[in-house]
């Protein structure tokens, strides 16, 4: 019974937080994080203010919340072979470009680099570097207005590794 009952109250935390989280994106379209009222938040979200605060302390930990969340689900989608995980990357942010866009908009696009890098060791300069790359990439193409598809992305992104794996190998730039 005891089983049952925690089942539903996860279940019901989840759905709290997505709907938190979900309104927190839907103001963040046209506010900046603070002038978000947790009561305006709370009103939109459905639901009430001491479900806020049973889950989150701020308005910054729900950005926090929802990146994790959804860099969590994409990392789900991953193969092991890295450049699959590029078209994986690219046709995820263009699915999701809503999110992305306004993440990018409100000026938190950073806070998906910050949750990548605190996954990997500090010293593992070669996954902060990548992570950096994945970043930079993604950043420039959403603020371009995502004008190539995702297999074009793709396309430019391999091209991309290609020419450092050249430049790594050879010691010069062209």
């Amino acid at each position: 019974m005891n089983r049952i009952i925690n089942k539903a109250n996860e279940e019901s935390r989840k759905l709290t937080k997505e709907a938190i989280g979900l309104a927190l994106f839907q103001l963040l379209k046209e506010n900046d994080l603070n002038n978000i009222k947790i009561v305006e938040l709370v009103k939109k979200a459905g639901v009430s203010r001491s479900a806020f605060y049973r889950n989150y302390k701020s308005l910054e930990d729900v950005l926090k919340d929802f990146i994790k969340t959804n860099i969590d689900e994409l990392i789900k989608l991953f193969s092991y072979k890295l450049s699959d995980n590029w078209l994986i990357i690219v046709k995820y942010v263009k699915k999701n470009q809503d999110y992305f866009i306004t993440l990018y908009n409100s000026g938190y696009f950073h806070l998906l680099l910050n949750h990548f890098n605190s996954s990997i060791d500090k010293n593992n300069y070669y996954m902060l570097g990548w992570n950096g790359f994945v970043h930079n990439i993604l950043y420039n193409w959403i603020g371009n207005g995502l004008k190539e598809s995702p297999e074009e992305m793709y396309e430019i992104i391999l091209e991309c590794t290609k020419k450092m794996a050249i430049v790594i190998n050879n010691d010069y730039i062209d």
